[in-house]
């Protein structure tokens, strides 16, 4: 798909997300304005440790130098706790301590909110 088919769909996705993380976290219009810059950094980080993971777990499935892969897969896993702990500390700079530890559950719930929606677009033939 070409990546101007995706951009509506991929803002509609970034302004559900706003939606729902100032309503979950309850962030003052200051609060977002300094925390969006942060969360954004945090999210590209956390994409590539993603991506790297996911080439990794494919050339698992591949048969391609397994246990070298595990190991990244492992190294990835221990960079990404410690991108958490460096991001609540930049988080707990803009929120009460609270809301900060909330941004990584919201993150999660706004993964399954995501999934419920498409799921229920979803054909019931595609439901399985």
């Amino acid at each position: 798909m070409p990546h101007q088919e995706r951009a509506p769909q991929a803002d509609e996705i970034r302004e559900l997300k706003i939606g729902f993380f100032s309503d979950a976290l309850q962030l003052t219009p200051e609060q977002s304005q300094r925390f969006w810059p942060v969360y954004n950094e945090y999210w590209s980080a956390r994409r590539e440790l993603g991506r790297k993971r996911h080439a990794a777990h494919r050339a698992i499935r591949e048969g391609r130098d397994a246990e070298r892969q595990f190991e990244i897969v492992l190294g990835v896993m221990d960079a990404e706790r410690k991108l958490m702990a460096d991001y609540m500390a930049k988080f707990c700079q803009i929120l009460p301590a609270d809301k900060a530890v909330r941004v990584f559950v919201t993150d999660e719930d706004f993964k399954n909110f995501l999934i419920r929606k498409v799921t229920r677009k979803a054909p019931p033939e595609t439901r399985k």
